[in-house]
């Protein structure tokens, strides 16, 4: 569908995912596997399984620690682990990642930021994670029921406005943040 190094992301790239996953008939198929950058997949996933809430095909975001020709990187667990979720009827949107031995799996909507640290989701505890997957077993954990919302979206997804982020840090001059001239929808 689309080539682009995930910090190069834009709302063109987000309209063209979106769209072309409400342009298909998605019940046809087990699952859904989108290949993703890991430092701006947290946005990704969750903005997918927000606007696309309504599709009850399980959908997972799979990235990779370290390029794929790098023995010690994860991406093929992770992708691995998607394809072992959606075949033990995993639902919703998810992000599969490996860490501490086990494929986490994490709810989309709520996967954090990437740690700058230890370049993974932060489920080395499974905290935060809903599950894990391995040896073609599925395993839930938090008693999280995963079920589709109300579709949100009828037509083509645009996105007229702007979304800001500002993170605050001690010392931020919010004066160089002039909203009035860019058309800004929410800060």
């Amino acid at each position: 569908l689309c080539e682009v190094l995930s910090e190069n992301i834009t709302d063109g790239f987000y309209e063209k995912l979106l769209n072309y996953l409400l342009s298909r008939e998605l019940s046809h198929f087990d699952g859904v596997v989108v290949l993703h950058g890991t430092d701006t997949l947290a946005f990704t996933s969750s903005l997918a399984a927000m606007a696309l809430r309504h599709s009850g095909v399980p959908t997972g975001f799979v990235s990779a620690d370290r390029p794929l020709e790098d023995g010690k990187g994860n991406g093929l667990l992770n992708f691995r682990g998607a394809l072992e979720y959606i075949r033990a009827g995993g639902k919703g949107f998810f992000v599969p990642y490996y860490e501490s031995g086990k494929v986490f799996i994490h709810l989309a909507s709520r996967v954090p930021e990437i740690t700058a640290f230890s370049d993974g989701f932060g489920s080395r505890a499974c905290s935060d994670a809903v599950g894990f997957v391995g040896s073609g077993a599925l395993q839930m954990e938090n008693n999280i029921e995963i079920k589709p919302g109300t579709r949100l979206f009828t037509e083509k997804i645009s996105f007229g406005r702007k979304v800001l982020l500002i993170k605050s840090y001690p010392g931020i001059d919010y004066s160089t943040f002039d909203v009035g001239e860019r058309n800004i929808a929410a800060v």
